[in-house]
């Protein structure tokens, strides 16, 4: 393992390592406090594309880059807001624009643009809740209105059980895919914008359009772009979407018990069954039991992605795992994914004989689990090795918490925040990735942008990675 910020910064004859990894840390925790204001934004009224928001709203970048309110990043930024009295009205106000879009839209928009209105984003709605809930932003006076949050889970649930359903009729029914509701013209559009990024084949139109489709779902999944879905993203149930949407049917059950009304007690019976229902299917479908790991599920072809990718700890962080699952995801699929500095996206794609652990059984040939990656090719990936994602470091270690796995939760949140750390030292900033085997922000990207420098999930997912080094 390389040395660490401190000890190639620090060395122990000059200074105390401890006392030196609280300096850095410090100080990117007051540069993160400094500059929340700058991320705040006000817009009420609807503005030429951006859609008016009524409580002002954080967004991921202090100038040039996502100047909007996006879903899944808000999740993981609130990480860093509910910990000080000063910004966790930041995160209250996030939680409200939310229900509003889910009010007004029947669904929370990619972000609060109007060209993402055909398309959301990773739930993280339900997750997002419990975080305030925990730190009591329902009992204040003025706090958050449980009433409202809960007519905005359940059509949160809605939505992503019925415009996102898995077909009816397949071994999936049951689970939920990425998708989109473009018109045909946006999607012909959007695949002459993306055509050469993805790596797309092309063809008549009706190939154009499918092809289009599958990509603005996977836009939908957070994860674009990613080997995971083999370039057709709509033709599989996500393990990591059906760990959230878990998460959702769980938190729906225990706060309307919570409101002790009769008529909620039975409410709350029904989504405990949809929520065991859903645990079921994701055992049957998403686990591989020959290989020990969670993979996304390809109901058209009925077999199981043949690329292993961090999603698999999801079940963990979802709670929805058992602890032989647990253990298994832990000794198999947690040495392919953790690199130097943190945990990569997607495991690296070597020849499988090469790569597979000797301990690791052979493939199982009959759910097809581990294959060849249909990735051999020239296109890099945003979301694939060595991408270092903020937002799927927590969800591990929350997750190896959750299931008694401390010292590796603790192992991943010193290496993130290291990385952070030396990262802040040599540019002075907080950057949307990093690369998990460098240490550096110069992470792989698909020539869609330039990594901008990002308070966001950054911030969010490091002050969390303290707070995990604090327990």
């Amino acid at each position: 393992m390389p040395a660490t910020f401190t000890e190639t910064n620090f060395p122990a004859e000059t200074t105390s390592r401890a006392a030196a990894a609280a300096s850095i840390a410090a100080a990117v925790r007051d540069f993160i406090q400094a500059n929340w204001n700058a991320t705040l934004r006000s817009h009420t009224q609807d503005e030429g594309t951006l859609l008016g928001l009524p409580h002002p709203y954080t967004v991921p970048c202090r100038r040039a880059m996502f100047q909007e309110l996006y879903y899944w990043d808000t999740y993981f930024t609130a990480f860093g807001l509910v910990g000080h009295p000063d910004t966790l009205p930041l995160a209250e106000n996030n939680l409200r624009n939310f229900v509003h879009e889910i009010e007004r839209h029947g669904f929370i928009p990619n972000g609060n643009r109007s060209y993402y209105l055909n398309r959301s984003q990773p739930p993280y709605f339900a997750p997002f809740v419990i975080l305030l809930r925990k730190h009591g932003s329902f009992e204040r006076p003025g706090g958050l209105d449980m009433a409202a949050v809960l007519r905005a889970l359940r059509a949160e649930h809605a939505f992503w059980t019925t415009r996102r359903a898995a077909p009816a009729g397949t071994p999936a029914s049951g689970l939920s895919r990425y998708g989109h509701q473009a018109d045909p013209d946006y999607v012909m559009q959007f695949f002459r914008e993306i055509k050469d990024r993805a790596g797309l084949p092309g063809g008549d139109e009706a190939a154009c359009r499918e092809q289009s489709g599958h990509m603005l779902a996977e836009c939908e999944s957070g994860w674009d772009f990613t080997p995971r879905f083999d370039k057709r993203c709509e033709h599989h149930c996500p393990v990591d979407l059906n760990s959230n949407l878990y998460v959702l049917e769980t938190t729906l059950a225990e706060l309307t018990a919570a409101s002790g009304d009769p008529a909620a007690r039975t409410e709350s019976a029904t989504w405990r069954i949809r929520a065991d229902a859903r645990r079921h299917l994701v055992h049957a479908l998403n686990w591989d039991a020959g290989q020990g790991m969670f993979f996304d599920y390809d109901f058209v072809n009925h077999r199981r992605s043949s690329v292993l990718s961090a999603a698999t700890l999801h079940p963990l962080w979802a709670g929805l795992a058992t602890e032989e699952q647990a253990a298994s995801v832990v000794a198999r699929a947690l040495p392919q994914l953790e690199r130097a500095h943190g945990l990569t996206a997607c495991a690296p794609r070597a020849p499988l004989d090469s790569r597979r652990s000797p301990s690791l059984p052979p493939p199982s040939l009959a759910s097809s689990s581990i294959q060849q990656s249909p990735f051999s090719n020239p296109h890099s990936y945003q979301w694939d090795h060595p991408n270092l994602w903020p937002c799927l470091q927590t969800i591990a270690w929350r997750g190896l918490q959750r299931y008694g796995y401390h010292a590796e939760a603790c192992r991943l949140a010193e290496k993130y925040a290291d990385t952070v750390c030396r990262s802040f030292l040599g540019t002075g900033d907080l950057w949307e990735k990093y690369n998990a085997d460098t240490g550096t922000h110069h992470a792989s990207n698909d020539n869609s942008y330039e990594a901008p420098a990002m308070m966001g999930w950054t911030a969010g997912v490091f002050l969390d990675a303290l707070a995990v080094l604090e327990e």
